[in-house]
């Protein structure tokens, strides 16, 4: 018996307090109503937690979308401006204006429905003047159709011919840079 008081007293206290924690464990395993209302205070804990976390991430998808919506929206300078173009390109073309606000008016017209006094005076003359309107507007919007494409065409096709002439311009003056490099050993003293 080599063991002294001291050393049987720290096992003693080691034993108690394994004893205190599983009889405590098995204390809680028996409180079934403890166990269950832990079970859902910590579902509850997690739920919160969730829910905080989506919502700081709707109020932060929320800020970032408000926030693109501002970058893009023109400010005052901006809708000056478009505005002032706007009043340029309608005195720059008076005849384009009268065209389109004549074809919005009679598309307002069109859109209106006929009145019985219409029906009773005009009849089949006022259902005639439709349908060749109609027609009419149809061959105009299709005439500015190929207008505007041939306009495009022609754009796209001088783009290309000027950026094919610079192209051939920078290659000659390129190759002059190089020739003059080469004729003077390396010194540019050309620039």
């Amino acid at each position: 018996m080599g063991k002294d008081a001291d050393q049987i007293r720290r096992e003693i206290a080691y034993t108690r307090e394994e004893m205190g924690d599983t009889v405590e464990a098995i204390g809680y395993r028996a409180d079934i109503p403890r166990r269950i209302k832990d079970s859902i205070s910590d579902t509850v804990d997690t739920v919160k937690d969730r829910f905080a976390e989506t919502t700081t991430g709707v109020r932060s998808g929320v800020a970032s979308g408000l926030a693109k919506i501002d970058e893009q929206l023109p400010d005052a300078d901006d809708l000056r401006e478009g505005a002032r173009q706007a009043v340029q390109t309608m005195r720059d073309n008076p005849v384009g204006l009268g065209l389109g606000a004549l074809a919005l008016g009679f598309l307002a017209g069109m859109l209106v429905p006929s009145t019985d006094f219409e029906r009773d005076r005009l009849g089949s003359v006022s259902q005639r003047v439709k349908n060749e309107t109609v027609e009419m507007g149809q061959e105009m919007f299709e005439r500015g159709k190929r207008v505007a494409t041939q306009a495009t065409e022609s754009v796209r096709d001088s783009a290309q011919k000027e950026s094919q002439e610079m192209m051939s311009s920078m290659k000659d003056r390129a190759r002059d840079v190089t020739r003059d490099i080469t004729r003077n050993g390396g010194d540019d003293t050309t620039s």
